[in-house]
């Protein structure tokens, strides 16, 4: 933990449990982060060093001085506001992790992405009921009589489209509307200073 003075009579103390957090504001460079929706110009840095304490015995001074990084995140301006303010999980993204630089994240995933895939996904599923109703309008036509049948299972997969329609309609529109809040709330945020700036 200690080690012995020097000829400048300064102590040094090491402790794996000593650690020095940091908090800059970095600006300038746009930043796809995990959990955001829009690409950040500033962003906040939380990083934990292992610390080194020095004493110098000569007129008494204690300085901490970070050393070896244990782990560093990158916070929009909205995810440091909610760090800082509320109880609840925030995303982050993990830049550096146990001494080495993390420079290959994957594409974030963000809200507008899922509604993208969800979108397409219940597309999909229309044009496969359209394509139903095609062929069984095709039969029709080959046929002389159309029976009370034919009738029932044409009405069925039109029936099939408009459930459709209309499940998924509310759904994929509320989700929009509330990437849209979350974007207009990030972009707020990126022109706000955060405290002590």
């Amino acid at each position: 933990m200690k080690k012995a003075k020097d000829s400048t009579d300064q102590v040094e103390y090491r402790h794996p449990s000593y650690g020095v957090v940091t908090v800059t504001r970095q600006s300038g460079s746009k930043e796809n982060l995990f959990g955001t929706m829009t690409p950040g110009y500033h962003t906040m840095c939380l990083r934990i060093s292992e610390a080194l304490v020095t004493h110098n015995t000569a007129n008494s001074t204690i300085m901490l001085h970070p050393e070896r990084r244990v782990i560093e995140v990158n916070l929009s301006m909205l995810q440091w506001a909610q760090l800082v303010s509320g109880v609840e999980e925030t995303p982050c993204t993990i830049t550096w992790r146990d001494g080495k630089f993390i420079n290959d994240n994957p594409a974030p995933i963000t809200t507008l992405a899922i509604i993208h895939e969800e979108f397409q996904i219940a597309m999909a599923d229309l044009g496969k009921l359209a394509d139903e109703i095609r062929k069984h309008a095709d039969e029709l036509d080959e046929k002389p009589n159309i029976t009370k049948a034919d009738r029932k299972r044409y009405k069925d997969l039109a029936s099939g489209v408009a459930s459709n329609i209309a499940a998924t309609q509310p759904h994929i529109m509320s989700k929009i509307a509330l990437c849209a809040e979350r974007m207009i709330a990030e972009a707020k945020a990126n022109q706000v200073s955060p405290p002590g700036s």
